[in-house]
């Protein structure tokens, strides 16, 4: 019997499928011919079955519906046997829900599957503590239940502000993310900058506490630094920002139901992360300990006139590593007499703009605000495409507007206040405005702006 019949032949292929523990195996072989796909995601789908099985007893159904209505997230210890197909036998189910989606959850838990509500020490870690709006505890016998309501900012925030990189895997009923999949599958966990910091301040006895997860793992090698790479970072520097929704570079999808799927609540996700304000890596090219040239971000304050716009400038082509491009934006600072065509580069890492969220526009508008480790690429930014008769053969054209921060408290601005005749303080901009230029409807299009789009731009303020 020749290899193509026994990867047809439905039975053997069952008796192979059984030993592939980890998910990306057994779900690689999906792709060979149908009879492997059905059989793959047959097995991934009785694994997740079984893992939430003495949680909710005869009710799976009911549950991957709820889970899937209210768009939540499994995460913690029954996501990681998910991915790895171990003999460990979670008793805690780790629910994640968007802002206000968790009393959908906490009926069912309390009315069907007859869990009590925990009242005292359902505190979560204290990495999560900005990012949750709500933590409750359910339990039944020797299994609980936690629900983490996630602030308006999305249930990706939750997720990046995990204490350790091994504890960023989330699955849906068809799907698991895995934020970090070379170093999770190898056994090796990075500890976020919530637990660094945590450290720093003299509260290392964070790593220890039992909500932290992966870190307290033996099986787990916990690295505080990417010193243990032993050589550059290159793309895995933990100081370098990562789009959620881009997917690619540390993060692996992987779907075995795509009804359920995990890839469009991926994709949906406006969630940016890094790790660490700072690499220790001592190879790295951007731990500063290697240049003395790389630019503090964001600008603090954000260049307000033409003197500090140029020192930024300035910052912008000493910068190092260099950036890889940039386009040319207009910038409506504070002070400024008049709309400035300045240099908008390319976030560090990135080498070709897929997104209008690949750019480093924090140069010219904080939008961190006080956090400077998460973000979201939809905050304090609009996008206006023009309805007006744009000159002939003129490519149709849209301008994204990014502002800064309300947290930070910038000044008013009196460029716009003079060009927008706003007369009320209270109606005041406050703060820098950048103005990014792109093709109608495609934000991955970016285009430079020039003198020439000055007329276009105010006439929006004005509106």
């Amino acid at each position: 019997m020749d290899y193509a019949t026994v990867f047809r032949t439905r039975s053997l292929v069952q008796v192979v499928s059984q030993y592939l523990d980890r998910l990306p195996d057994l779900l690689a072989w999906t792709h060979a011919n149908q009879e492997m796909h059905d059989v793959g995601c047959n097995v991934a789908a009785k694994r997740f079955s079984d893992i939430m099985a003495p949680f909710v007893g005869g009710h799976g159904a009911e549950m991957r519906h709820l889970l899937h209505i209210t768009t939540s997230l499994i995460t913690g210890s029954c996501a990681m046997k998910m991915l790895t197909g171990d003999d460990t036998s979670p008793n805690n189910l780790n629910l994640i829900t968007p802002f206000e989606s968790a009393d959908v959850l906490y009926a069912y838990i309390v009315s069907d599957l007859r869990y009590e509500r925990v009242q005292s020490d359902a505190v979560p870690h204290r990495a999560f503590i900005d990012s949750v709006h709500s933590f409750v505890k359910f339990r039944k016998g020797a299994y609980c239940i936690t629900v983490t309501e996630a602030t308006a900012d999305g249930v990706f925030r939750v997720v990046t502000s995990s204490p350790t990189t091994a504890d960023m895997i989330v699955m849906t009923p068809g799907g698991v993310a895995i934020f970090y999949p070379d170093w999770t599958l190898g056994r090796i966990t990075v500890a976020n900058h919530r637990v660094t910091r945590g450290i720093a301040e003299g509260l290392g006895q964070e790593i220890g506490c039992p909500s932290v997860g992966c870190s307290t793992k033996s099986c787990f090698r916990l690295e505080r630094t990417t010193d243990f790479l032993g050589e550059p970072c290159g793309t895995r520097c933990p100081s370098l920002w990562r789009n959620v929704a881009e997917e690619g570079g540390q993060m692996l999808v992987l779907e075995w139901d795509d009804r359920f799927s995990i890839k469009a609540v991926v994709d949906r996700s406006q969630t940016m992360w890094r790790l660490a304000l700072y690499c220790q890596n001592k190879l790295c090219c951007y731990n500063p300990n290697n240049t003395a040239c790389t630019a503090p971000l964001p600008a603090m304050p954000a260049p307000g006139d033409m003197a500090r716009i140029k020192l930024e400038e300035a910052q912008i082509s000493k910068h190092w590593p260099h950036y890889q491009g940039s386009v040319q934006g207009l910038l409506y600072a504070t002070s400024a007499r008049n709309p400035i065509v300045v240099s908008v580069p390319f976030r560090d890492g990135i080498k070709k703009v897929g997104s209008i969220s690949h750019l480093q526009v924090m140069h010219w508008v904080n939008q961190l605000g006080p956090d400077l480790f998460i973000s979201s690429t939809g905050r304090f930014r609009k996008t206006y495409n023009l309805i007006a008769e744009m000159p002939g053969g003129a490519i149709a054209v849209g301008y994204t507007f990014f502002r800064e921060h309300a947290a930070v408290f910038p000044a008013p601005n009196r460029l716009i206040r003079g060009i927008a005749s706003i007369t009320s303080n209270a109606d005041d901009v406050t703060g820098n405005v950048l103005v990014v230029k792109h093709c109608q409807g495609k934000k991955d299009k970016v285009m430079d702006c020039n003198d020439e789009d000055i007329p276009w731009v105010n006439g929006i303020l004005k509106q």
